[in-house]
């Protein structure tokens, strides 16, 4: 009879912790898709940036080709009409 008892405790202690097992085990998997999301998180950023420092760069080109266009065409202006 008491090892019937004991049995009957050991499975009653092992049914209550049952849940606490299952919360960690959720707790675990939602840290993990937190971090997964993060991570994808971060590798857009970076491949943002990337891109924006591109585009400023391209900016800056088409700047400097639009300040000659600029100028030459003022040389052009200046020597047709006094020259």
């Amino acid at each position: 009879m008491r090892a019937g008892t004991q049995l009957t405790w050991t499975a009653s202690a092992a049914v209550q912790r049952t849940p606490i097992h299952a919360a960690s085990g959720l707790a675990l998997v939602v840290l993990a898709a937190a971090l997964l999301a993060l991570a994808a998180i971060a590798r857009v950023t970076r491949r943002l940036a990337t891109l924006l420092s591109d585009l400023l760069q391209v900016t800056a080109a088409v700047a400097s080709a639009l300040f000659a266009i600029a100028i030459l065409t003022g040389l052009v202006a200046v020597v047709i009409l006094y020259g």
